[in-house]
């Protein structure tokens, strides 16, 4: 999955995405979204997509290649 087709993906409705953290090497499974965010993020396209997720209510910068598998919620 390319950066613009998961910004354009998440800019029409939320996501859960499975990717693994580049710190911990653990799994998480987190719903994301680009869309009614806090701060509006402008990003460049890039090997990272910079992410809201819902349920933490924090920003978090996910690399593409660590994404394991993103379903519409």
């Amino acid at each position: 999955m390319t950066f613009k087709e998961l910004q354009s993906m998440l800019l029409k409705q939320d996501y859960m995405i499975s990717f693994q953290s580049d710190t911990s090497n653990k799994l998480h499974t987190k719903r994301c979204t680009l869309r009614d965010t806090p701060t509006k993020v402008n990003q460049s396209e890039g090997t990272r997509i910079l992410v809201y997720l819902v349920d933490d209510k924090r920003y978090e910068d996910i690399r593409l290649a660590t994404i394991k598998d993103c379903n519409p919620c």
